[in-house]
């Protein structure tokens, strides 16, 4: 592997970032340890030049789900309703709206709809004999609602 040198300005910002990056964890009470730096997503979103968001985002299987507020469709692995709430993905905090229409976000805002698609998989992906009609499969996504 290549050794790769840091320029002084790279290390200055690499800095800020974790300086940040702390500061978040003790306002929120989070400790800090060489595995929660490691697997940090937060971390690698300020490292990547991205602005840490005013409030956490939802969360997807216990990881923070940037892409839920910054993108406009994601596909979902798993919803689970009962007693009124519901659940996406192992995140509870998600509620019907009035209508029955829509899924919200209360904590955040966040308003989706939930949309089935039928897709097939890529040619690339199944080899030159096979045909991708033959493997169409349904995928449930949260489309942003405005």
């Amino acid at each position: 592997m290549k050794e790769r040198t840091l320029s002084p300005e790279d290390i200055e910002r690499v800095i800020e970032c974790f300086k940040e990056y702390c500061d978040i964890c003790l306002a929120n009470g989070k400790h800090i340890s060489t595995e929660s730096v490691e697997n940090s997503l937060l971390l690698r979103r300020l490292l990547s030049g991205k602005p840490r968001l005013d409030r956490p985002p939802p969360t997807r299987f216990g990881m923070p789900a940037y892409e839920l507020v910054e993108n406009a469709e994601v596909e979902i692995e798993r919803i689970v309703e009962s007693g009124g709430k519901v659940s996406i993905d192992d995140d509870d905090g998600y509620v019907r709206s009035e209508c029955g229409r829509l899924l919200l976000y209360p904590r955040l805002g966040l308003k989706f709809e939930l949309v089935e698609r039928e897709v097939m998989p890529d040619q690339q992906c199944l080899g030159e004999e096979s045909d991708p009609r033959e493997y169409k499969y349904n995928v449930r996504v949260l489309k942003r609602a405005l």
